[in-house]
């Protein structure tokens, strides 16, 4: 399966008693998802003071993908997170920047096209992310089927 970010789900510090929550809510929603047809877009670069600190791989947008977002960022405001107001961005995290990347090529990548179509995502997943020094640490906590109704550990 394709992950990309759905930031209603990143929230920072949440309790084993929220993620239940997290977990009914979502599981009750996804009912009514099918599987997501994902095409890529291009590669873009995150800047900080006009330094690349992420690069990126763009997911097209659909109704479908645009239909799960809102209805994920609807039941997180259920449980008493804050609507999401920012424009919904699909997108792929390829690279965080520590320092030592080589910029004149990482920038060579920017905006490149990439014509992937038609594939297919039936999965979407609470993250966890740890930052530390040497990088983030991600770890799946949940996984949900899409048009399942299920979860997995």
């Amino acid at each position: 399966p394709v992950c990309s970010s759905l930031e209603p789900l990143a929230h920072g510090e949440v309790d084993e008693e929220v993620i239940t929550k997290i977990e009914e809510k979502v599981n009750s929603i996804l009912r009514n998802h099918e599987r997501i047809n994902i095409g890529f877009t291009k590669i873009g670069i995150i800047r900080k003071h006009s330094s690349p600190i992420i690069v990126w791989l763009g997911i097209q947008h659909s109704k479908q993908l645009e239909k799960l977002f809102a209805d994920i960022n609807y039941v997180m405001s259920e449980i008493g997170f804050e609507l999401e107001k920012r424009k919904f961005q699909p997108h792929i995290t390829l690279l965080r920047m520590k320092g030592n990347e080589d910029i004149k090529k990482l920038e060579l990548l920017a905006n490149t096209e990439i014509k992937l179509t038609n594939i297919f995502s039936n999965e979407i997943a609470i993250i966890r992310s740890d930052l530390f020094q040497t990088g983030a640490v991600y770890t799946k906590i949940k996984s949900f089927i899409l048009n399942k109704g299920g979860f997995n550990g």
